[in-house]
């Protein structure tokens, strides 16, 4: 599976825009290298939508290395051996398609909802964005991210009072089968984390709990850490999100899936 040709066509400015980022910025304050680096990863994702993920290519370390949401990734291989990361993952749950064939109805309850609590992760994302350059698409001199996982809990709701918990679910980077995978655009992910609860009856405004009410932010960027977080993990929860078959970055007005906690430093 390859990306479109309009993703293609843009590879050459992109790589450039990177490079410039990574010899030109050297006196920049921290939040414009940050501005500008998230700018790059836009110019270098495709610009709308799920596509299917870039040709995998043979990585020396095992795996393969190919392209997830603006980032080199790689996939496959042995899976990590520390206890932290032993859990089921969610494709092996009831959560996996849940959201298949039960779009957004006008005027009806929006059922199932989602939460999903950050419980934890691998330290390399929450890198700061700057430092991580040479993960990007169109950075062929650095290695791609490392072996990298979340650990999660998840709350499914499918009415008011109908609730599952699912508990210690992981998800790593070597999970990730190309063959049956798709993923979210840069533009598409971040389209999702702007998304608010729609209507006050829904939601449970600045509180987060594991639901039913949606918190007036779906992902919470209130500090440092969770900002980086979601920067480097969103390729992950992209993932996730077409493993339930969630179109939230792709269609407005539909956030029944949030995450009630993120990154450590916010407690």
């Amino acid at each position: 599976m390859k990306f479109h040709s309009s993703t293609r066509s843009l590879a050459a400015p992109a790589g450039l825009a990177v490079l410039a980022l990574l010899t030109g910025c050297a006196g920049a304050p921290r939040d414009a290298i940050d501005q500008m680096a998230a700018s790059a990863r836009t110019v270098l994702a495709t610009a709308t939508g799920s596509t299917p993920l870039a040709t995998a290519q043979p990585a020396a370390s095992g795996g393969e290395v190919t392209e997830i949401t603006g980032w080199r990734v790689r996939i496959g291989g042995p899976k990590p051996t520390e206890a932290r990361w032993a859990g089921k993952r969610l494709h092996e749950t009831p959560l996996r398609e849940v959201f298949a064939n039960r779009p957004i109805v006008p005027g009806e309850e929006r059922w199932p909802r989602v939460s999903i609590d950050i419980t934890d992760y691998s330290e390399t994302l929450v890198t700061p964005l700057a430092n991580g350059l040479t993960w990007m698409v169109g950075a062929n001199s650095g290695p791609p991210r490392p072996k990298e996982c979340v650990r999660f809990n998840a709350v499914l709701w499918n009415s008011e009072r109908d609730s599952r918990p699912f508990k210690d679910l992981v998800m790593c980077n070597s999970d990730i089968d190309p063959a049956v995978t798709r993923a979210f655009s840069v533009t598409a992910m971040r389209y999702y984390a702007m998304q608010a609860a729609p209507m006050p009856s829904f939601s449970s405004g600045q509180a987060r709990t594991v639901g039913p009410l949606i918190p007036m932010n779906l992902v919470p960027q209130d500090t440092a850490g969770n900002v980086a977080l979601w920067s480097n993990a969103n390729y992950l929860f992209g993932v996730l999100f077409y493993q339930m078959r969630y179109r939230g970055p792709l269609q407005e007005n539909d956030p029944r899936v949030w995450f009630v906690r993120f990154s450590k430093d916010r407690y």
